[in-house]
């Protein structure tokens, strides 16, 4: 029951990280002060993934949803935005003058 509660809220926790997301894509932001907030609090759920089971059940579970089922999509796409957002503070520091 409790790891049902804990997917959603990690659920609940990647919308937010995307929404940041997609504020700094807007902006075409390749600060690197800018990102590092965005990745610290993906790499926080990405732990936090790690740490539940791999498949919630269903069964006498009053917090099971129909959305835990892409818990896995969802990991996926965790994967995805830290992978972006670290190339594009690798790129933003070859860019800079001195280093």
């Amino acid at each position: 029951m409790e790891e049902a509660f804990k997917v959603v809220t990690c659920i609940c926790a990647y919308k937010k990280a995307e929404e940041m997301n997609d504020k700094l894509k807007v902006k075409g932001t390749h600060s690197e002060a800018l990102i590092k907030p965005l990745l610290e609090r993906l790499d926080k759920l990405k732990k936090a993934w790690q740490e539940l089971p791999k498949e919630v059940k269903s069964e006498n579970n009053p917090f099971y949803l129909p959305i835990i089922e892409d818990q896995s999509d969802y990991q996926v796409k965790v994967e995805q935005l830290i992978s972006f957002w670290k190339q594009k503070v690798l790129e933003s520091v070859q860019l800079q003058p001195g280093k």
